[in-house]
């Protein structure tokens, strides 16, 4: 992948999208530096391109500056108000702000736009767990599962939520 990106730039040095697939294979290496060069870069060429603000945003996220990933992610949607990316992204940023009840708004926006997406439905679950409301943090764990059975960690979170409960035959 890395050099078909990098000759997709040579031949067209304004393609913001080889920039921001490099900086998210940077980033799931675990090299967020890297990652961020190539974000910006493509918001450089592409200053409207929503990706790349939300692979900046989850590099600020991870680190823990949860204002400055907010920013991006609000940037994000700003360009592409239905990318499903940044929606769940900004939730998750509202989970870890404590901000539950935002989480689950931003959480059901992308699961309005596709009702099967994972991660929705994964970080949806964890929002409800976390407030409190078992049913439904049962109801969305189960649909993980239902559309990915072998989803380890969603099994393993419905698992430590039965055995919280004090449901350990499930």
């Amino acid at each position: 992948a890395f050099q078909e990106y990098h000759t997709a730039i040579r031949i067209d040095r304004n393609y913001a999208q080889p920039h921001n697939n490099l900086g998210n294979i940077y980033f799931n290496q675990g090299a967020p530096d890297k990652a961020r060069i190539e974000y910006e870069e493509a918001v450089r060429i592409q200053p409207d391109y929503a990706p790349a603000y939300n692979g900046l945003g989850n590099i600020y996220n991870n680190a823990g500056d949860l204002d400055r990933a907010m920013q991006e992610f609000k940037k994000a949607l700003s360009y592409d108000s239905i990318y499903i990316p940044a929606l769940i992204s900004l939730g998750v940023n509202y989970a870890k702000r404590g901000q539950l009840d935002d989480a689950v708004v931003e959480f059901k926006k992308a699961l309005a736009l596709d009702t099967n997406q994972l991660q929705g439905h994964y970080n949806l679950g964890l929002a409800y767990e976390k407030l409190g409301k078992h049913r439904e943090a049962i109801d969305e764990y189960n649909t993980v599962i239902r559309l990915d059975p072998d989803n380890h960690n969603t099994h393993y979170a419905l698992g430590s939520l039965y055995q919280g409960i004090g449901l350990t035959d499930e």
